[in-house]
C-alpha cells in the first residue's frame, strides 16, 4: 500500500477494482496478481474475499472488468473519457505500453498521471469516438474478411491487448533477403502469404489476418491471461505451430497443432502458471539459439 494512502482509501480503490491486488500463495491456475469486479459491489457489499477475482499478468494491466463498464459509459459521456495511446517504440515505459489502446476518464487519472504528465512522457490521449458514432471502414480489412470477425475482433479486448505487444515486436515494412520470413510487414510475412501485397498491407487487414489465422483458428484466444499473450506473440514471431508445441513441451505431452482440452485440462492442474510463462520463455530462448546456431543470418533478424 502507498504511504500516503490510509487503510481505508486502499481499500475503497480495491473495491472499485481501480487497484490490483497481491496474493502471496498463488494457488493452481491463479496469477500474482488480480482486481476484484467492480460490477458486483452494491453499497452493502464490501467484502473482497466474496467479489469475483479477475487475473491479470501483472499490476500494470489496467482492470478488463473495470475497462468494460467505462467503455460502456463512454457510449453515451465521450466526453468523459480518452484512449491511452504511446508511440509504440522500445523506450516506453512498461506501466505506459500496458495503457495502450485502454480508456481512461478525465476525472480519475492513472498512477502518473494522464498521457504526458509524467517525467518524460511522450503518450497521447486520443479522444473517444462512441462506436455507434464511428465509421468503420471495412474496405480496409480486404473482401475475404468478413464484417462479423472485424466486429467481433474490434470489440475482443484481450486481442486488442495481446496485439499491444505483437506491434511493439513486429513493426512495420522489412524486405530483408536474409529473412527467412522473406518480405515482412505488421506480423504478415511473404513466405505464409505469397499471395498478400505485403508492401501495400493496410494495419487493419494485417491485425485481422492475425486475428483469424493466429488468434482464432488453432485456440490460444482459450489459454489463461497470463499465457495467452507471450503464446500469441510467439506464434506470430515464430510460427504458430511452432510456438503451441513449445508450451506442449513445457506441460509434458506430445507437441501437437492446437490448444485442446487436453492442453487447457493440464493447465488447470498447474500449481503455479507463472512457472509455466517462465519455462516457455527458456523454451523459446533455446529456439532462437538453435535457429541462429544452424542460420547465423537469422540472429539481427
Amino acid at each position: 500500500m502507498d504511504k500516503d494512502l490510509s487503510f481505508a482509501e486502499d481499500l475503497e480503490l480495491k473495491l472499485d477494482g481501480k487497484r490490483p491486488i497481491r496474493r502471496e500463495n498463488p494457488k493452481k491456475g491463479q496469477s500474482r496478481w488480480y482486481y476484484v469486479d467492480p460490477r458486483e459491489r452494491d453499497e452493502d457489499f464490501t467484502l473482497l474475499s466474496q467479489m469475483k477475482t479477475i487475473d491479470v499478468p501483472s499490476p500494470n494491466t489496467p482492470n478488463p472488468a473495470l475497462q468494460q463498464v467505462m467503455f460502456e459509459d463512454a457510449e453515451n459521456n465521450p466526453d468523459k473519457y480518452y484512449i491511452w495511446r504511446t508511440v509504440g517504440d522500445d523506450k516506453v515505459r512498461d506501466s505506459h505500453a500496458e495503457r495502450e489502446g485502454c480508456i481512461f476518464s478525465w476525472d480519475d487519472a492513472p498512477e502518473g498521471g494522464h498521457p504526458g504528465d509524467d517525467y518524460n512522457c511522450r503518450c497521447i490521449a486520443e479522444p473517444y469516438v462512441p462506436r455507434k458514432d464511428s465509421q468503420i471502414d471495412y474496405t480496409k480489412f480486404g473482401t475475404d474478411i468478413s464484417k462479423k470477425l472485424i466486429d467481433n475482433m474490434l470489440d475482443d479486448k484481450r486481442f486488442q491487448r495481446a496485439m499491444k505487444r505483437v506491434r511493439k515486436n513486429e513493426g512495420g515494412y522489412s524486405n530483408d533477403p536474409l529473412d527467412n520470413g522473406l518480405e515482412t510487414k505488421f506480423g504478415i510475412s511473404k513466405r505464409w502469404y505469397p499471395n498478400e501485397d505485403i508492401k501495400n498491407i493496410t494495419r487493419e487487414r494485417a491485425d485481422a489476418i492475425l486475428y483469424r489465422d493466429f488468434w482464432l483458428a488453432n485456440g490460444i484466444y482459450k489459454l489463461p491471461d497470463i499465457l495467452v499473450e507471450e503464446v500469441f506473440d510467439k506464434a506470430v514471431n515464430t510460427g504458430l505451430v511452432n510456438s503451441i508445441r513449445r508450451l506442449h513441451n513445457v506441460l509434458g505431452i506430445a507437441p501437437g497443432t492446437i490448444i485442446g482440452e487436453k492442453t487447457l485440462s493440464l493447465l488447470k492442474q498447474q500449481s503455479d502458471l507463472t512457472d509455466v510463462l517462465n519455462r516457455f520463455k527458456d523454451e523459446t530462448r533455446s529456439y532462437y539459439y538453435n535457429l541462429t546456431e544452424k542460420q547465423p543470418s537469422q540472429k539481427n533478424i
